[in-house]
């Protein structure tokens, strides 16, 4: 072959790759404008709060109401963790017992403490018959009920009334949780876990759930960048709760010292913020039981009073969206007082949500 023949195979195979490249590099860029234009229709909601506040409930209802909810096969999987919150309940409510002096009206009762304290709460898979009969004697005992009235005094689940009432259906061995079932059980969130729910043709929320636990809060910032909104969520009724990773400190101001730091990152000074008061339905049976001047001294409204307290504990959160000059900043905040596990009055609540966002995304692009 000459010399030129080869310089001529040389430069068309050289030309191929070049076109070869040319349309790699455009698909590529295509790519990226399809991706950076999908993008512009992705909004991130970070979801914060204190540690069983019912951040994870909100996810739930987001799934149910805007997602596929929650199939048989699906809720099969919840069966584990309703036992294991029942015998962490009936436990814990044991244990605090002894601390606190209290005597079962029914010393005959003491058979099935024993057939309770020996289950490993972390190992339940299944409620045996027999552990099943135990829990539904102990908890209807009127000096077991005593030491539930105390439960500011010890940790115990917002679940356990709802759970214990329905024992007997829990403890069938063909039992299948329902909706309800799901929504009320306790698994704490560990980590940083992204939820992406399409709200219509163009619009998806990313909602990032985080562990609200103290020992979690360290990776919150990983997730700081371009949130288009936060959904912060409150407990009304922790005004007399202490908190489990570290006792003797109030969960309510924990809480509140929380989300002033929250609203203070130099990333959020202009991000909304939506502000969700929940356990509403938990407030109104407290307040009928609970001193709520001993916790919240400041209060001088109604001492029994549910909507009085709500708006009292709203108004403290409210009154720090101040800057250092201690004036009001411009930073927009929407309350919203709410029952996470009434499906019904959450729809309204994330209705809300979405027209809040949305009318946020349409302000980044230049429509508003």
């Amino acid at each position: 072959m000459t010399t030129a023949k080869k310089r001529e195979e040389i430069e068309a195979q050289l030309r191929e790759d070049w076109r070869r490249q040319r349309d790699i590099s455009h698909e590529i860029d295509a790519q990226l404008r399809a991706e950076k234009k999908a993008q512009r229709n992705h909004v991130k909601l970070l979801l914060l709060g204190s540690g069983e506040s019912g951040k994870s409930t909100f996810v739930k209802q987001m799934r149910i109401i805007h997602g596929k909810g929650y199939s048989e096969a699906d809720r099969l999987d919840f069966r584990t963790p309703v036992f294991q919150n029942i015998v962490s309940a009936m436990q814990a409510t044991l244990e605090a017992m002894k601390t606190l002096d209290i005597q079962l009206t029914s010393p005959a009762l003491q058979a099935q403490v024993e057939k309770v304290l020996v289950v490993d709460k972390f190992r339940v898979t299944q409620l045996r018959q027999e552990l099943v009969e135990a829990i539904e004697q102990l908890w209807v005992d009127p000096g077991l009920q005593q030491c539930v009235s105390r439960r500011s005094e010890f940790q115990l689940s917002d679940s356990t009334e709802y759970y214990m009432s329905h024992i007997k259906r829990i403890g069938d061995p063909a039992y299948v949780p329902t909706v309800t079932d799901v929504l009320r059980v306790r698994v704490p969130t560990t980590g940083v876990v992204e939820y992406p729910f399409q709200m219509d043709d163009k619009v998806v929320f990313r909602v990032i759930d985080v562990g609200g636990q103290k020992t979690e809060r360290r990776k919150w910032i990983h997730c700081f960048d371009n949130v288009t909104a936060i959904i912060f969520v409150v407990s009304l009724i922790e005004y007399d709760l202490t908190m489990a990773e570290s006792e003797g400190e109030n969960r309510m101001e924990d809480s509140l010292k929380l989300f002033k730091t929250i609203i203070e990152y130099k990333w959020f000074q202009m991000t909304p913020v939506i502000i969700m008061f929940n356990k509403t339905d938990l407030l109104q049976q407290k307040v009928k039981k609970s001193n709520v001047r001993a916790y919240l001294p400041d209060y001088k409204g109604p001492s029994y009073d549910a909507e009085a307290v709500s708006v009292f504990i709203r108004d403290k959160y409210m009154s720090l969206n101040v800057g250092r000059n201690g004036q009001p900043t411009k930073r927009e905040m929407y309350p919203y007082f709410t029952c996470a596990t009434d499906t019904e009055a959450m729809k309204f609540i994330i209705a809300a949500v979405k027209d809040i966002v949305l009318q946020k995304l349409l302000s980044r692009v230049g429509m508003l």
